[in-house]
């Protein structure tokens, strides 16, 4: 088994966690303080973090349907895997989407949903069916690129604020604050359990803990300096009638001889963390539906998948207010509610089966 190491592990959460969430996302309860609520999200998200860091650290050579089959037996393991299989699967359905609709509206409005998604969806397949050193590679090479423009940009960004739209600052009461808090939390940081199928990858000198909290830490503060560019440069109203915020900011950026065509520079940015979040999304779930099938080819597995995502996506999402709409609807919500109860669950088991199976790998898995 290839491993990479810690610099591509971080590239590949900090891309992962951007994925669709730096592009769409306005907390519609925060509104202005939508910067506070990504804050207040990941501090809310530290202990799922450290969970799901402690898991794999002691489980090490292992992923998330292994584990599962090491502390709860052939058929339950198979019931939670399924689970897990099904939610990744609705990931790469989201993200899917979020990039047909995004790629529709900005550049190609004449061109058919299917064929937007297309592209994506052939080379997220062939990137998924790489190994986890060449994604991780490719990753950290391009993460250095694009967090520099990002701040660059950010900066030249502040030409055009008005520090009037982030007034009131903090204006929600305490209920309200928790309940946009824990959107926060849902998306993106509630995600984070994907890294149960990849942490397996990360070398095992490296700890778990160091790269996933500085990564999402690293993370939220990007997010968090994004959103408030896009309330100070749009405002409050303005920002949560639009479904892209982050373009728009872009495409109003005075960039005069500096950086030209600066929308296009993100535009590029933006589809690329939407790649690696399919792509990885698609390998977990291939590897999932593998390893408990191994007759399977993971090869026409992946390809099955991709075109499932693609054929789901352009059928079942009508428009993109059909598309939002489901995005903030409570079903994502009881998915990672679900989700959370296992992999909480999981963590139990570690800590009662800790001196058990402390730095082993059981090989009987694999038979």
């Amino acid at each position: 088994m290839k491993t990479i190491n810690s610099k591509q592990y971080f590239s590949l959460i900090i891309l992962f966690i951007f994925g669709s969430f730096i592009l769409t996302h306005g907390n519609r309860l925060a509104k202005q303080d939508t910067w506070i609520a990504i804050l207040y999200g990941f501090l809310l998200a530290i202990p799922y973090i450290l969970i799901v860091a402690y898991i794999c650290s002691k489980n090490k050579g292992l992923n998330a349907y292994e584990i599962f089959k090491r502390y709860f037996g052939k058929y339950i393991s198979k019931i939670f895997s399924l689970f897990f299989i099904l939610t990744t699967l609705t990931l790469a359905i989201f993200i899917c989407g979020v990039f047909i609709e995004y790629v529709h509206l900005t550049s190609l409005q004449q061109t058919p949903q299917y064929i937007i998604g297309f592209l994506l969806i052939i080379i997220s397949i062939y990137a998924a069916l790489q190994n986890m050193q060449v994604i991780g590679r490719i990753s950290s090479f391009l993460f250095i690129i694009f967090i520099s423009t990002f701040l660059v940009v950010c900066i030249f960004s502040f030409t055009n604020v008005n520090i009037e739209n982030m007034m009131p600052i903090h204006h929600l009461e305490g209920s309200e604050m928790f309940k946009a808090t824990y959107d926060s939390f849902l998306n993106p940081f509630s995600e984070v359990f994907i890294f149960l199928v990849f942490g397996k990858y990360l070398k095992k000198e490296q700890s778990q803990y160091k790269v996933l909290i500085i990564s999402l830490l690293l993370a939220t503060i990007f997010l968090s300096l994004n959103a408030l560019r896009n309330v100070l440069i749009l405002g409050s109203p303005a920002y949560f009638d639009l479904y892209f915020p982050s373009y728009i900011s872009n495409t109003i950026l005075i960039s005069g001889a500096i950086i030209e065509r600066i929308e296009l520079l993100f535009s590029f940015f933006f589809i690329f963390c939407l790649f690696i979040k399919l792509t990885l999304c698609l390998k977990a779930t291939t590897i999932g539906i593998t390893y408990h099938f191994k007759k399977l080819n993971m090869k026409y597995v992946t390809f099955f998948l991709g075109f499932i995502t693609l054929l789901i996506t352009c059928t079942y999402f009508k428009n993109i207010d059909h598309y939002f709409g489901i995005t903030y609807s409570p079903f994502r919500e009881y998915i990672n509610f679900g989700l959370m109860f296992i992999i909480f669950l999981t963590f139990i088991f570690t800590l009662i089966n800790r001196k058990k199976y402390v730095n082993s790998y059981d090989l009987t898995l694999n038979k």
